[in-house]
């Protein structure tokens, strides 16, 4: 947040992102690419979980938090979003349809009570609109009194037309009319990188970045993505290699199938993702619209010159490589372990909000 409010902050520029820990201490790789996918995927996260958004987990609509708009802080976040999606190619990709139709200039869908995220709130108009005489819905507006007089909308009806037309305006008011500011801010802050412009313009293109939620990754795609470095053909380094490869492509048919977990702890189960090994290998939860502008690899670990060999998978997030242990006994080492233990012991830290990076070629933190 500091950084994007600094008065030198140019978000045309290229982000160089360095991960700390509780220390303050940098993690000394440099940033070609790893650290800002993993930046910005944990900045959209992070924003779209705040109290600035409200909603279930895939249809995220603005939250009112008046302190927040007196400082600006709507409009920071429309930056945030234009400077994701532009430098990383990372939408919010949740937006409810409302939002995404005030953003871009399309009509909005009529309000519905179940947009009403206040509890009390929403049973109170539910009350109101359920009444089935007029004097029901009399003695239900008296009981709801405080909250329609904040709401504009207290009033006598004298049939339950007008009933409809009071709950109507409510909804409407509390939906839209109070968070005008929020959304004025918001745009704003789209402005930058022209992307507010681009919404209007090319509202069909850009509604896939902004809602809808993130396309289903599947096994096929994901081992699409990767294009694998083997030895010369015919080389034992070769047989190795096609070995490893069936192995890993069982494997990650088992993570699509839901069979791929790991005991944390409290012996709770974690299951493992497509979605983990995509950040595993990249940083990012998901393959760009437009792909990554790094190919990634598939490469292997073979021993070294002194006979020694890894035993577990690495991964440079910049390069978007991953690198396969080869040679050893799969069925005794259990290759499925290894890979679980692998992806769950880097992933499994992001999924308890602890930020981490790797640009450099590095194993898992077992």
């Amino acid at each position: 947040m500091r950084t994007f409010k600094r008065r030198a902050f140019n978000p045309s520029k290229r982000l160089d992102v360095v991960f700390v820990d509780t220390c303050g201490t940098g993690e000394g790789s440099v940033d070609s690419g790893g650290p800002n996918r993993e930046f910005m995927r944990l900045l959209i996260k992070t924003v779209l979980e705040s109290k600035y958004f409200v909603g279930p987990q895939n249809c995220k609509s603005l939250a009112l938090d008046s302190l927040g708009l007196s400082r600006g802080t709507y409009k920071v976040l429309g930056m945030m979003f234009s400077v994701c999606l532009v430098h990383g190619g990372v939408g919010p990709r949740v937006l409810s349809r409302r939002l995404f139709a005030q953003l871009s200039g399309l009509p909005a869908p009529p309000v519905d009570i179940t947009e009403v995220d206040d509890t009390e709130l929403h049973d109170q108009l539910d009350k109101i609109q359920r009444a089935e005489t007029v004097e029901e819905a009399r003695t239900s507006m008296v009981e709801s009194s405080n909250s329609l007089h904040m709401l504009g909308v207290l009033c006598m009806i004298s049939n339950l037309q007008e009933r409809d037309d009071l709950v109507q305006a409510a909804l409407k008011y509390y939906v839209e009319g109070r968070m005008e500011m929020p959304l004025k801010q918001l745009k704003e802050g789209l402005e930058t990188l022209g992307v507010l412009n681009a919404l209007e313009v090319h509202s069909s293109v850009m509604e896939e970045l902004f809602c809808g939620g993130a396309p289903t990754l599947s096994a096929a795609s994901l081992l699409d993505l990767f294009t694998i470095e083997y030895s010369e053909r015919g080389s034992s380094r070769r047989a190795l290699e096609e070995v490893a490869i069936g192995y890993w492509r069982d494997w990650i048919i088992q993570v699509e199938d839901g069979d791929a977990a790991v005991e944390i702890e409290g012996g709770e189960k974690m299951e493992i993702t497509l979605e983990d090994v995509l950040v595993f290998a990249s940083a990012a939860s998901a393959i760009p619209p437009f792909g990554f502008k790094e190919s990634p690899f598939v490469t292997f670990l073979h021993e070294d010159l002194n006979g020694n060999r890894r035993m577990f998978p690495e991964a440079n997030t910049c390069a978007i490589t991953l690198k396969l242990p080869i040679g050893h006994d799969y069925e005794d080492l259990s290759f499925y372990d290894i890979w679980n233990n692998s992806v769950s012991s880097v992933w499994g830290s992001l999924k308890k909000n602890s930020f981490m990076a790797d640009c450099s070629p590095a194993g898992p933190m077992l």
